[in-house]
């Protein structure tokens, strides 16, 4: 048991530092009418789960990257 407790708040924080570093990126570039987004905390730390957890995680990628090519840094592929 304790081993599982161990685990758990190993993904934990390393979901969290990956959300930190994510709004730092990300932040303000994606509409906040959009459903990932990273203007909070909360929606952000739900994003990065996503992505972790694999699932939807193209839904984050293809947001992420469509907001950050009106600012072009993302390089566009036909």
């Amino acid at each position: 048991m304790y081993a599982l407790a161990n685990m758990l708040l190993f993904l934990l924080l390393i979901n969290y530092i990956a959300t930190l570093i994510s709004i730092q990126l990300l932040r303000g570039d994606i509409a906040a009418s959009t459903s990932p987004n990273f203007n909070n905390l909360w929606n952000a730390f739900l994003a990065i789960y996503q992505v972790f957890s694999s699932e939807n995680w193209t839904t984050v990628l293809y947001t992420a990257a469509g907001a950050e090519l009106s600012l072009g840094q993302t390089p566009v592929v036909a």
